[in-house]
C-alpha cells in the first residue's frame, strides 16, 4: 500500500517510510535556516509555492482564473501562469500525482507536478516559485521523476522546469541524458544510506531480541 501525507511530505510503501525525491536531491544544497531573515522567506516562498500549485493544478483541471481565489499578492505570479498557458498547448495525463517505484534496488518516491504532452511533446514538467532557480538540482530532480516513471512503465520523451515570476515565466528544458547523471549520486548516497539504516535497524532488533529472550528465561532479573 502507498500513502503520501502532504503535511509533512512523508511517503510510506507497505508502513515503510521510503525516502523522497526532495530529500535525495539536496545532495546539491539545503535551505539555509541559520537566520530569523531566512526563515521568513522560506516560509513565504513556501507558500507561494503551495497557494501557486494549487492555482496551475485547478487550471489544468479546466476552472475558470476568475473562479480561483488566490491573496492579492500573488496575482502578479497568476498572469505568468496565464501568460504560459497561452504560449503552450498543454494536454495533461496526471496532475500534482505521487509516484512510488524501485529504482537500482531503492524504493524511494515524489510528487510529479506534470506528466503529459506540451505542444505535442510527452513530458515531465516541474513548477517552481521562486526567484532564483538551482538549475543543478532541478536536473537532478527532474531525473528523479524520469527513473520513477520509467519504474512505472511510463515513457518520457522530455523535461522541463517553469520558473513563474511576476507577470512571466522561464522555461528551462533539461535534456534526459544530463538529468539522470545529476540524480545518479543522488540516488547513490540515497542507497548507502539505506544500507546503513537497515544494518542500524538490525542492530537495534538483535538488541532486543537478546533482552526479551533474558527477560523470558529470567523474569525476575536475577
Amino acid at each position: 500500500m502507498f500513502e503520501f501525507y502532504k503535511a509533512t511530505h512523508t511517503y510510506w510503501v507497505d508502513g515503510e517510510l521510503v525516502p523522497c525525491v526532495t530529500d535525495m536531491v539536496s545532495v546539491y544544497g539545503k535551505e539555509d535556516y541559520s537566520t530569523d531573515e531566512a526563515e521568513e522567506r522560506i516560509a513565504a516562498a513556501t507558500e507561494r509555492g503551495t497557494v501557486m500549485h494549487d492555482y496551475i493544478e485547478r487550471r489544468l483541471r479546466g476552472e475558470d482564473p476568475a473562479d480561483i481565489e488566490i491573496p492579492e499578492a500573488y496575482w502578479p505570479y497568476a498572469e505568468g501562469v496565464e501568460l504560459f498557458l497561452e504560449e503552450h498547448l498543454l494536454n495533461p495525463i496526471w496532475i500534482e500525482r505521487a509516484w512510488y517505484g524501485e529504482v537500482d534496488g531503492l524504493t524511494y518516491a515524489g510528487t510529479v507536478d506534470f506528466y503529459g504532452c506540451i505542444n505535442g511533446i510527452n513530458c515531465i514538467l516541474d513548477w517552481k516559485f521562486v526567484s532564483q532557480l538551482d538549475k543543478h538540482k532541478v536536473a537532478a530532480q527532474l531525473g528523479a521523476y524520469a527513473r520513477l516513471l520509467a519504474a512505472n512503465d511510463k515513457e518520457v520523451w522530455s523535461l522541463g522546469a517553469v520558473q513563474f515570476l511576476p507577470g512571466t515565466y522561464r522555461y528551462y528544458f533539461c535534456t534526459i541524458e544530463s538529468a539522470l547523471a545529476l540524480f545518479e549520486p543522488c540516488l547513490q548516497l540515497a542507497k548507502a544510506k539505506q544500507v546503513q539504516f537497515n544494518k542500524n535497524s538490525l542492530v537495534r532488533k538483535g538488541e532486543l531480541d537478546g533482552y526479551f529472550k533474558k527477560a523470558d528465561a529470567d523474569p525476575d532479573g536475577d
